[in-house]
């Protein structure tokens, strides 16, 4: 996740995008373990309504990466290959080990029985290694991931034309969204395929190629895609045979589905039109990684932990009461650990 933007007037819309996402990832979260874990206990209504709300959301991490593709690639900032590793790649590395490391060896204690042996520590720094940590820790080898590659691709948008941008683009969407969307669920496959096993590459530079060559779409088109994308989250959940997932993601609601890709495309450009400096979301915007970090554990807290959930309790009083002790528990933490120059400067 790059960091937050100084409310500048061509790039205050980023923090905007930036905090938005932030809370829709919360609600991801929230309803992705309702759906998973207390939805036999729902009623018809319940459930469609708590199927939208997991899935409305699925713009938000696209949106992070073509953040990130605005900010790393763009061509007036030199980041040399030093800082790169021992600034943000480090900063990523450290926030895996600071946070995934614990994650790791909850899980394991709790599958255990809360009995702790010192060789737990060594299974839990395995399993940071490997990857296998909570499930939001992902997102984080992405994007360190991505940030090696940023030198090549900053060279990349230095020296190709715009006709070889677009085509770029054109060709990452079709063989990192579309395609794959389409094998997934036509019984048929495409035999030719780009090396490229990933679509935040298209999202990097999407972002980059909105932002820093003035792209402008009309409203028009904007506004009614948005809508279609709404409309889609809300009508499909009504066959059961959309929905492809225990934890109730939709088909073709992944995000390398074209659907979340004309989503994504559609806020961050309506966003860009707007670009409207808010100081309370400027104050937010830098405790956005602190935040993304830690809200799985007030999540898991409310909900295994104290056992407040709507297997226990009206489902409306114990999922919103979740969201607003999620947000406001993260913020403080956030705010609170920001204040820490060690964790500020390497790691938050």
């Amino acid at each position: 996740m790059a960091q937050a933007v100084e409310g500048k007037s061509e790039t205050a819309y980023l923090n905007t995008l930036r905090v938005t996402s932030t809370f829709a990832v919360i609600m991801i979260h929230i309803f992705s373990q309702v759906n998973m874990y207390f939805s036999e206990s729902f009623t018809e209504a319940e459930s469609y309504i708590c199927i939208i709300l997991r899935n409305i959301w699925q713009w938000c991490v696209p949106i992070f990466v073509m953040i990130t593709g605005v900010l790393f690639l763009n061509p007036e900032k030199e980041i040399t290959l030093e800082k790169l590793l021992k600034k943000y790649v480090l900063r990523i590395v450290l926030a895996i080990t600071l946070f995934g490391i614990p994650y790791c060896l909850i899980e394991i204690l709790f599958d255990s029985g809360m009995s702790f042996r010192i060789g737990q520590i060594g299974t839990a720094v395995l399993n940071v290694i490997q990857g296998k940590s909570w499930d939001h820790m992902w997102y984080l080898y992405m994007i360190a991931g991505l940030y090696l590659f940023i030198p090549v691709l900053k060279i990349f948008v230095r020296c190709a034309p715009e006709r070889v941008l677009k085509y770029t683009l054109i060709l990452l969407f079709v063989f990192t969204s579309l395609i794959p969307s389409l094998e997934n669920i036509l019984p048929y496959t495409f035999g030719i395929y780009l090396p490229v096993n990933s679509v935040y590459v298209f999202y990097l530079l999407l972002g980059y190629y909105i932002h820093h060559h003035r792209i402008h779409i009309d409203s028009r088109i904007l506004w009614p895609m948005l809508f279609l994308y709404g409309a889609y989250a809300v009508l499909m959940p009504l066959n059961a045979g959309f929905i492809t997932h225990s934890n109730g993601v939709l088909i073709l609601n992944e995000y390398d589905s074209p659907v979340v890709v004309l989503a994504a495309l559609s806020f961050f450009c309506i966003q860009n039109k707007i670009n409207k400096n808010i100081e309370i979301i400027n104050k937010i915007a830098p405790l956005c990684f602190g935040i993304y970090l830690i809200h799985p554990l007030m999540i898991n807290f409310m909900y295994k932990y104290l056992k407040f959930n709507p297997e226990n309790f009206n489902i409306i009083y114990s999922v919103s009461l979740t969201i607003a002790a999620t947000i406001a528990v993260s913020l403080i933490f956030s705010y609170i650990a920001r204040k820490i120059n060690v964790l500020r400067k390497y790691v938050l």
